[in-house]
């Protein structure tokens, strides 16, 4: 996902390299695979730089992706509706708690993450009755503990504003 005005022809090469690097799974692993970023700012000099560069802490990757969006032989990728399921159990999770948590703790729990496994265990510990759905699956090797959960408090806000545009609420 990319703001409207970023160069299109630079959107559609990451496009391209994230849609080959899922595709390098299904090779590997039987099923489909979506792979996804959210580009927040800067230009973009290829997928693998990219996320070495933003997203390796303390030599750990805290991403997770890609994910699974078929059924494959065994359990070893993480699916996209364990991915979708913890996103509404997150939201619904924020919208009725008794003292609502505001969308910038979420983000302050991904920037978190984003400073390391010790940071994000304090922040998730603190996060006051909102607990992170159960994740069965282990992490790979070089990969945080917590990259699953970045993956899905990163796309929050977003998945929040599509499902409001499919109900018809129309949020930016």
């Amino acid at each position: 996902m990319f703001h409207s005005y970023y160069p299109f022809s630079e959107a559609y090469k990451l496009a391209e390299e994230l849609c080959t690097n899922a595709k390098k799974l299904s090779r590997i692993d039987e099923g489909s695979y979506i792979d996804f970023h959210l580009h927040q700012s800067g230009s973009v000099s290829g997928l693998h730089r990219l996320r070495e560069r933003q997203y390796k802490v303390d030599g750990l990757m805290i991403l997770r992706r890609p994910w699974r969006v078929s059924a494959g032989l065994d359990d070893k990728w993480p699916n996209f509706k364990w991915f979708d399921d913890s996103i509404k159990v997150i939201i619904e999770g924020i919208t009725k708690m008794p003292h609502k948590m505001p969308r910038n703790k979420i983000k302050a729990i991904c920037n978190a993450i984003g400073a390391g496994e010790k940071t994000a265990k304090i922040a998730i510990n603190q996060m006051r009755g909102v607990e992170l759905p159960e994740f069965s699956i282990r992490p790979n090797t070089g990969m945080s503990i917590y990259a699953q959960y970045y993956d899905i408090l990163e796309f929050c806000d977003a998945y929040t504003n599509l499902l409001n545009k499919e109900e018809g609420n129309h949020a930016e």
